[in-house]
């Protein structure tokens, strides 16, 4: 199968594809009787192209909804087995393992700007959320109010803090 697509918004991938199926089967099938009175069988052969495209949409790194639509084209089409020529499917998918996980990735070195600096006399935060609308930092040191410490991003919409 041929597959290929193009992200076309901020969050969003359409895809086209084809390809070429050819399946036998070991099982012979009745396909009719023959004038003596027995049974002709022949052996099933499946061959079809398919095409199709679709469209998904990023929810979140690890879920996305996606929509395809799906064809095929048969050559030989068997009147005993007959299939839909057409399939149109609406799904979401969750990805349940995470990036960065296992041995290797455990075994980093924490990156340097999570480490402690050098004359620095306080902690330095970094946030990156391209959705959050604003972020406020609160504790004890500003008496939990959220309007002593706004943080203004570092450029508009990229969701950096």
């Amino acid at each position: 199968m041929f597959r290929a697509g193009k992200q076309i918004a901020r969050r969003l991938d359409v895809s086209a594809y084809f390809g070429y199926t050819r399946r036998q089967f070991g099982e012979p099938y009745p396909v009719s009787f023959a004038a003596d009175g027995t049974l002709e069988t022949d052996h099933r052969r499946d061959e079809s192209w398919q095409f199709g495209f679709g469209l998904e949409r990023f929810l979140s790194p690890r879920a996305r909804f996606s929509r395809t639509a799906i064809g095929s084209i048969k050559p030989r089409p068997s009147p005993e087995y007959a299939f839909d020529q057409a399939r149109f499917s609406i799904g979401i998918a969750v990805d349940l393992a995470t990036r960065d996980r296992g041995p290797i990735a455990m075994a980093k070195e924490p990156a340097p700007s999570l480490g402690p600096r050098a004359g620095s006399s306080g902690i330095t935060f970094r946030l990156r959320d391209p959705a959050a609308a604003s972020v406020h930092l609160v504790g004890d040191f500003n008496a939990w109010d959220k309007t002593r410490t706004r943080w203004s991003p570092s450029a508009r919409g990229c969701g950096r803090w």
